[in-house]
């Protein structure tokens, strides 16, 4: 039990259960230095090893040797050191207050204060021992001064320290001030070893020679680290009835000062001591006694029943930590998902919105192009995973799946100076339907490209397009024309570029998709073959540059390979001079060299006498009744002597060939046997031919121009009928994908159709020479070869499609075109009775005639001498005028250009300025090259028209009027300009220098 000893020994014992609070009371009631002696029961054993520093005023705590622990503190007047000494093991059971060692870990605590307070800073080595309850703050420590003890969980930390050479000194005598002053640390309470002391104090102590290097100021600029620090209170929780308690023996606040007059000592005032003022200095070891700290302040919150199960507590709480890291990672990586699901960098220049499944295209300086809509017809929850390393397609790509239903690969390519991309779509089930939509409307630009249309608009989000098979078709039910190229360009900066074996189909502005939608599938016409395989949508998408740039860089930069001097000869003669084309006759029937005579005399206005055959008049063209049945391949015998009566009026002769025989034909028999034709798709081993209509022939074979055996039959029909006509040339009439037969199958499988068309113009090109093909799919035709627009319907409507037509053909690629005949094509009823009806309005062919005039070819079915009586003589010599002296002189340069750069001849105003908005949207008016700017009248009765002259990216640059000569300054609208209708507006580019000062 607890006893007070004799008052000279100045020793406490304290015995396990014993009333500390009272003892200790009774210790401050002696006045004197008492050492406190602790007893661990007999059965105890602990082994000590001390090192003290003592002064003579020190009070010192010491043990028994009986087992008991030496546990001392020692003090060092005016220098603030509070020292313990170190117990290396210890090891007490079945006491009630036994003792549990732990691992030793370095403490290096400092904390700051004013810059007038002195901090005193010691490594220590700790070792916390459980059950031990009071320390006693010496009697030398100032009043002034705060005892800070933290760091540790409510144990007395026992330090190691270097000064092992201080002595031991002896107490305070029993009168100091401060003897009544203590602390209890209370049990799981963090606390940290320092004094602090005011500067004034420290100032008066005098020399400090052995605890100099432990001594030093803090800046005030240190930050403030609000400690507070949790005593229990020095008295047991009954009042305190100390009568003759003076201010002295009143308890402090650790903080140094006394709770406020009138207030209750109370738990709450001793146990909240707040250290705001302070200001913490981390030390060199804080961070490791921070992560103690936290360690420490887990375990004490421990409940007491789990301490009895040391290892399966640490296993709860380290099953409990994973749980937490595995949950925050998946917390972590859904918020970053979520954040940045919106954008997914691919490529530079391109970023993929994962969830929209939207691609965004940018620009060199990281400004939006334009974004895509991808996977349209996928199910929209869900998501894409990175595929597999042997899916790739090459090194580099980006590889996306959408499992079990498409995977899409990209990767950069690089064409020229531009930023290309090629997108590889694949449908991994036969229920995926692959489509992609570009956007149209405000903020997305204009659109350009694709084809003809029989009812083209410019730029094409003006009309309207249902999703079909991008396939060629001129029988009015069909979308598009005979001449389509799968290249859009956007005026934002943007081109796309669809591969021939996708089995593409294509919808503008439809009720189901809004916007410019690619879509890949296969069915039984005309994509049959894609049955075999999973369709694929591949199409390349370039940005960079401005809309000019984009252009230029994906053009051919030379189409001269493979050309003679005589082929450029032959196109110089078909940009100046007409082509004429003799009317058709009943069906059935064939050409008689009457017929085609009246027609040249028609043409000349003069009989066969007055001809002079030195003279060149241009190109007579004769449809497929120059045989006696389609595919005959042979003059009929009445037209053996046509080539002599052509060139005698100053005309070549110009045959047309088509890829069809007739089943009347005398080749058709011949071709079964060979089995040179398209047959019927069918399992049986007989070569039966599938059979198709063209034009007014019922029934026709194709001839299946991927076999062998037919293309060396064809050379051979081509060198019997050239043999013996030295000044012909030909017209290769194709037809389009609706005229292939519906169930074919070619001797080498065709992704697409109208692929055929290039195999038939290649081989005909091989053997004879063509200035004109009726239709085209993908590649230019090699020169002299005109691509011919579908022959239109006379009618206004129809005389507006053409500068849209001629245009989009001339952005894919094909630079020569032959708009068709003036005036258009009368329903063949309308061929006989009045001439009012048999002939094109004389209005309509008057401005028909006109635009025709500036275009690459002139065509006539109609010639104008049918219009005699209407006065068509003055029109007539001012278009010839404008022709032979201001068209003819440019036709021939830009030809040569397109030759060599793959322009067309025939430009959309925004080639001269391509960031003109007003530029791009002008569907009525053209350029010839960069020199003359056509606008001629295209509604009935109208004879004036608002004219906008474009700048130029040089600036606004000069226009004259070629009507009358006058000059105008570019980028301003001309409004209500006159134009009667013998009249065509039309204005020519000059430079700068080309007018005076004061003419500007």
């Amino acid at each position: 039990m607890g006893s007070l000893s004799d008052r000279r020994n100045r020793k406490i014992h304290f015995s396990p259960g014993d009333d500390t609070d009272s003892l200790l009371r009774q210790s401050r009631a002696n006045g004197k230095d008492d050492d406190i002696e602790w007893d661990f029961g007999e059965d105890s054993s602990v082994s000590t090893s001390q090192t003290s520093l003592t002064s003579p005023t020190s009070p010192t705590l010491s043990s028994s040797k009986d087992g008991a622990a030496d546990l001392g503190l020692s003090w060092e007047p005016g220098v603030g050191l509070v020292h313990a000494p170190s117990h290396s093991s210890a090891s007490v059971p079945n006491t009630p207050a036994s003792i549990s060692s732990r691992n030793t870990r370095m403490l290096s605590r400092s904390i700051s204060f004013a810059e007038e307070d002195v901090i005193v800073e010691f490594p220590s080595r700790a070792r916390q021992f459980k059950g031990i309850k009071p320390l006693l703050l010496p009697d030398s420590a100032p009043k002034e001064s705060s005892f800070i003890n933290t760091d540790l969980q409510g144990e007395l930390v026992q330090t190691e320290s270097s000064m092992d050479d201080a002595t031991e000194g002896d107490s305070h005598p029993p009168s100091s001030p401060h003897r009544k002053q203590s602390v209890f640390v209370k049990t799981h309470l963090p606390i940290q070893h320092a004094l602090r002391f005011p500067g004034t104090h420290l100032e008066s102590n005098g020399e400090l020679p052995q605890f100099r290097p432990f001594i030093r100021r803090m800046s005030s600029s240190l930050p403030e680290a609000l400690n507070i620090v949790t005593s229990e209170k020095a008295l047991s929780s009954e009042k305190l009835e100390e009568d003759g308690e003076d201010e002295e023996d009143k308890p402090r606040l650790l903080n140094g000062s006394a709770p406020e007059n009138g207030s209750k000592t109370n738990l709450s005032d001793r146990d909240a001591v707040s250290l705001s003022s302070l200001k913490r200095s981390t030390s060199r070891s804080s961070l490791a006694s921070t992560f103690g700290v936290i360690k420490d302040k887990i375990s004490s919150s421990v409940p007491a029943e789990l301490k009895g199960k040391p290892e399966e507590t640490r296993l709860r709480i380290a099953v409990f930590i994973l749980f937490s890291l595995c949950l925050g990672l998946v917390v972590t990586s859904h918020v970053m998902y979520n954040q940045h699901i919106g954008e997914l960098r691919l490529f530079t220049n391109l970023r993929l919105e994962e969830a929209e499944r939207r691609m965004l295209l940018y620009d060199n300086e990281d400004k939006l192009v334009l974004g895509a809509q991808l996977g349209v017809e996928l199910p929209d929850d869900l998501h894409p995973y990175s595929c597999l390393p042997d899916q790739h397609l090459q090194d580099g790509d980006k590889c996306i799946e959408w499992k079990d239903h498409a995977r899409l690969s990209i990767n950069s390519v690089q064409v020229r100076d531009l930023s290309c991309h090629r997108l590889h779509w694949k449908a991994l089930s036969e229920s995926t339907t692959l489509m992609d939509c570009w956007p149209v409307g405000a903020g997305a630009g204009h659109w350009f490209g694709g084809g003809e249309r029989l009812s083209s608009l410019w730029p094409l989000e003006q009309g309207r397009v249902k999703m079909s098979p991008f396939v060629t078709g001129d029988e009015n039910e069909t979308e598009w024309g005979n001449v389509i190229r799968k290249y859009f360009i956007n005026s934002r900066g943007l081109s796309l570029s669809v591969e021939d074996e996708t089995p593409l189909s294509v919808s503008l502005n439809d009720d189901a998709h809004q916007g410019l939608c690619l879509k890949a599938h296969f069915d039984e016409f005309p994509y049959y073959y894609h049955r075999f395989v999973l369709p694929q949508l591949n199409y390349t998408v370039c940005t960079d540059g401005n809309l000019v740039e984009l252009y230029d860089g994906q053009l051919a930069q030379s189409f001269w390979d493979g050309h003679k001097d005589s082929d450029l000869q032959e196109l110089s003669k078909l940009l100046k001079l007409p082509l004429w084309e003799v009317p058709g006759i009943a069906e059935g029937g064939t050409y008689t060299l009457q017929y085609i005579s009246n027609y040249i005399e028609t043409i000349l206005g003069k009989t066969s006498s007055q001809r002079n055959s030195a003279v060149s008049r241009g190109y007579l063209l004769l449809n497929y009744h120059w045989q006696q049945n389609m595919g005959d391949i042979k003059l009929a015998p009445q037209l053996e002597a046509v080539e002599k009566l052509a060139s005698d009026a100053g005309l070549t002769l110009v045959l047309t060939l088509n890829p069809f025989v007739s089943t009347d034909s005398i080749n058709f028999k011949e071709g079964v046997k060979q089995g040179i034709y398209v047959n019927e798709r069918s399992n049986s081993t007989k070569k039966i031919p599938a059979l198709t209509w063209f034009k007014d022939v019922p029934a026709a074979a194709l001839l299946d121009v991927t076999n062998e055996l037919t293309v060396a039959w064809l050379r051979e029909r081509l060198a019997n009928l050239t043999r013996n006509m030295k000044n012909v040339v030909f017209f290769l009439d194709t037809g389009n994908t609706f005229h292939t037969p519906h169930y074919f199958q070619f001797k080498e499988n065709l992704y697409n159709p109208d692929l055929y068309k290039d195999y038939f113009i290649r081989i005909c090109m091989e053997e004879i020479k063509v200035i004109g093909v009726s239709g085209a799919s993908s590649k230019r035709p090699k020169a002299p070869a005109f691509v011919h627009l579908t022959t239109l319907e006379s009618s206004w409507e129809s005389l507006r499609t053409i500068i849209p037509n001629v245009l989009n053909l001339g952005v894919i690629g094909y630079p020569f075109i032959s708009p068709g005949p003036v005036g258009g094509s009368l329903p063949r009823q309308n061929r006989t009775g009045p001439t009012e009806n048999r002939f094109p309005d004389v209005e309509l062919y008057k401005r028909w005639w006109q635009i025709s005039t500036f275009l690459p070819q002139l065509h006539f079915t109609h010639p104008p001498s049918v219009y005699k009586d209407l006065n068509i003589a003055r029109v007539s010599a001012n278009l010839k005028d404008v022709k032979e002296n201001v068209v003819n002189e440019q036709l021939i340069q830009f030809g040569r250009e397109a030759m060599e750069h793959s322009r067309p001849l025939i430009r959309p105003l925004w080639m001269l300025n391509p960031t003109d908005p007003v530029a791009q949207r002008i569907d009525d008016q053209f350029l010839i090259g960069d020199k003359i700017l056509v606008a001629p009248i295209l509604r009935r009765g109208s004879v004036q028209r608002d004219v906008y002259l474009p700048t130029s990216a040089a600036g606004a640059g000069v226009w004259k009027r070629g009507t009358d000569g006058t000059f105008f300054r570019g980028g301003q609208w001309l409004n209500d300009s006159s134009a009667d209708t013998d009249t065509v507006l039309y204005f020519i580019r000059q430079p700068d220098f080309g007018i005076t000062a004061d003419q500007r």
